[in-house]
């Protein structure tokens, strides 16, 4: 998959009925009817996104994916500094966000001194 072309996630809604609900954003409060007085359930629906990734026609969290890449990423930086001892990396330059002229190329390779 090339970088550019997007990233292929799966996006699926999950819904769930409350009376009320709380979270970090607010709280919400919901009246009306008794379902049982009216024959009809009157909670609130609350849908929120859910995404998966499909890794060889498996669908995979994309929060489950994202960390394992994470924890394979930082096992191969470990090996590398475990087999180049005395090999000191320096931070990249930061690149403008916005700029009248394209930026650089940055250059992060530790071995050019």
């Amino acid at each position: 998959m090339e970088h550019g072309s997007g990233t292929r996630r799966i996006v699926k809604i999950k819904e769930f009925k409350v009376g009320d609900y709380s979270d970090s954003s607010g709280t919400l409060h919901t009246m009306g009817s008794p379902s049982p007085l009216i024959g009809h359930d009157t909670r609130t629906t609350i849908r929120m996104p859910e995404y998966f990734f499909n890794i060889a026609g498996a669908e995979r969290p994309v929060t489950e994916v994202c960390a394992e890449y994470l924890a394979l990423l930082t096992q191969m930086v470990d090996q590398y500094k475990a087999d180049t001892p005395g090999v000191t990396a320096r931070p990249c330059p930061a690149v403008p966000i916005r700029s009248e002229k394209p930026p650089r190329p940055a250059t992060c390779d530790p071995l050019d001194a």
